[in-house]
């Protein structure tokens, strides 16, 4: 045994050197944003052994750890197993390797695999522990075909999970499973080795894991496990993105009530002036309701959620070309095209920005069903179309709200017309414009006092440029992704410089109002072609040691209108080279 251990510990010591940095090329992304979830089986690219028994496929869980099996036997476990933690759970079932296994969430997080017939990388990155909101942090799980299992663990890698039981707990090691008895927790940060087949830790309190910006070798000598601490990663290549692209234009405005208490916009009205590729809106003006006519349709008859498209008796002008019907929601949404795929009773600004389908909005959770409430009517007049919540209540409210749409079918105008509103439901409410789909998010704005303003139909998304893979030496296909671009001439241009300028600089001064600098681009540049928007600056890294360490900036620019100097600039991004 003693002679095992030896030779165990020779066999780590020589392997060191090369397991100092996790593998910055991260294969394929399996999964993101999810959360207590074990994801379809995946070949590891060799057989990996735990003992005698030897396994070809995983089943990898967003909770820190892998299980095993060959062809699907014996089946992963899912369920509560996967957020807790204990020592019988980990020892049943199917064999398991894990990192960190403990009550985390990939809800903001993203699961990756690269699978060679040397090595299976697998990296969990953007973790939270449950409860939490933050910091987050990434871990990475190499298998190799002779047995070694490493992890390593990025800064705030914790086990502090907030749903109580035993959740809190985290365990890190090999388990050969099948149901056998437990052996004792091992300290794993103080290297040695064992005998049991089932190595591991078990971090029973609660922010106890204590390997966090550090990295873990396990190597299996069957019976048992050596294993080493190997220290905080150094000279690791990195890349990071920071700061913000330039130009973003929103295709919404909008107000955002976060209760009809504070709707300040009863007994006046708001226009929108079609334009071609944006709407001219003035608020607050004065407007007249146009009387509900016995040829009125009700909007969703007897639904408190539901919708009714309407075909118009002609094309009216609008985003993407003529409108020809309108779709109505009974939560005070109108749709320039449609049905919606779904009734949202609970306005939001990050829904409105991305709602699917170009819209004008008076949202609100209305229920025409209530008693005594009015109804939502739907009626075109003289070339004009209206929709009206008549003394509409809220949802389990009693007080009523009326007001109007008007769309003119001949110029594409709309009008918006407040009569009383209700100011004492506690419902959120947004007013307001919406084109189709979108992420840029401009913020609420006071609409009683806004005066005029623009708002375009299309948005258009800041540049932005992230590294592809890492700059490891000999990594040739080391480059730079390019989204947004453009596309004034479809073509970007990459600045490289040996300073990273964060916070940025103003470029304003220069005719780039909104954009940054975020290099000083003293080494060089070159163009790369970026055809529909998006392009890749590749910069291959040489296999030289020299260039270890150099840590470099990157920036991109495209042509655009959207400046004076007819130029927009990405994000930048830092980068080291390293192993």
């Amino acid at each position: 045994m003693r002679f095992q251990l030896l030779t165990s510990s020779l066999f780590l010591a020589g392997a060191l050197a090369a397991q100092g940095c996790p593998d910055g090329n991260l294969g394929v992304l399996l999964a993101s944003n999810v959360q207590d979830v074990v994801l379809p089986i995946q070949p590891i690219g060799f057989a990996f052994p735990i003992g005698a028994t030897t396994y070809t496929d995983l089943h990898i869980t967003d909770h820190g750890f892998v299980q095993l099996s060959n062809a699907g036997v014996p089946a992963p476990a899912a369920g509560a197993v996967l957020y807790t933690p204990t020592a019988a759970n980990f020892m049943a079932g199917s064999a398991k390797v894990a990192a960190m296994y403990a009550d985390v969430t990939a809800t903001s997080g993203e699961i990756w695999l690269k699978s060679t017939p040397t090595r299976t990388v697998i990296t969990w990155k953007n973790l939270l522990t449950f409860g939490s909101t933050g910091p987050f942090f990434d871990m990475q799980l190499v298998l190799e075909p002779n047995g070694f299992a490493t992890a390593f663990y990025g800064p705030g890698t914790t086990n502090n999970s907030t749903f109580g039981g035993v959740s809190d707990n985290a365990i890190t090691g090999v388990s050969p499973g099948g149901g056998g008895a437990a052996p004792a927790s091992v300290d794993l940060s103080l290297g040695g080795a064992s005998t049991n087949n089932a190595t591991f830790e078990l971090f029973a309190v609660a922010g106890t894991f204590d390997m966090a910006n550090n990295s873990l070798l396990l190597a299996g000598i069957n019976p048992g496990y050596s294993y080493v601490l190997l220290g905080a990663p150094a000279n690791c290549a990195t890349a990071s993105s920071y700061g913000t692209g330039c130009v973003a234009v929103a295709d919404s405005l909008y107000e955002f009530f976060p209760t009809a208490a504070t709707n300040d916009l009863g007994g006046s009205a708001i226009s929108w002036f079609f334009g071609g590729g944006s709407y001219t809106m003035i608020s607050p003006i004065s407007g007249t309701f146009l009387p509900v006519g016995p040829g009125a349709a009700n909007v969703a008859p007897g639904l408190l959620d539901g919708q009714t498209s309407f075909t118009l008796s002609s094309p009216m002008p609008g985003p993407g070309g003529p409108v020809t019907s309108l779709n109505v929601t009974t939560k005070g949404q109108i749709e320039l095209t449609g049905p919606s795929t779904f009734i949202d009773f609970t306005p939001s600004a990050a829904d409105f920005v991305a709602w699917p389908n170009a819209m004008f909005c008076c949202w609100s959770d209305w229920d025409q069903t209530d008693p005594g409430s009015g109804l939502i009517w739907f009626e075109e007049v003289g070339g004009v179309a209206c929709v009206t919540w008549d003394n509409v209540n809220h949802f389990n409210a009693a007080a009523p709200s009326r007001f109007q749409f008007q769309f003119d079918l001949a110029t594409g105008a709309v009008t918006l017309v407040f009569g009383v509103m209700d100011t004492t439901n506690t419902g959120a409410l947004i007013v307001g414009f919406t084109g189709a789909g979108g992420v840029v998010d401009p913020g609420s704005s006071d609409l009683s006092t806004i005066g005029s303003a623009t708002v375009a139909t299309a948005e258009v998304q800041a540049m932005a440029m992230d590294a592809f893979g890492v700059p490891s030496l000999g990594n040739l296909a080391f480059g730079f992704n390019a989204t947004n671009v453009p596309q004034l001439l479809p073509v970007g241009f990459i600045f490289f410089g040996d300073f990273v300028l964060n916070p940025g600089v103003d470029l304003g001064f220069i005719g780039m109002a909104g954009c940054n600098a975020y290099s000083n681009a003293n080494i060089g540049t070159f163009s790369f072609p970026a055809i529909g928007g998006s392009g890749f600056a590749p910069l291959p890294i040489p296999n030289n040691p020299a260039f270890v360490g150099a840590t470099l900036s990157a920036q991109t620019l495209g042509l655009s209108t959207l400046t004076a100097l007819n130029l927009v600039a990405s994000n930048g991004v830092q980068f080291t080279v390293g192993f």
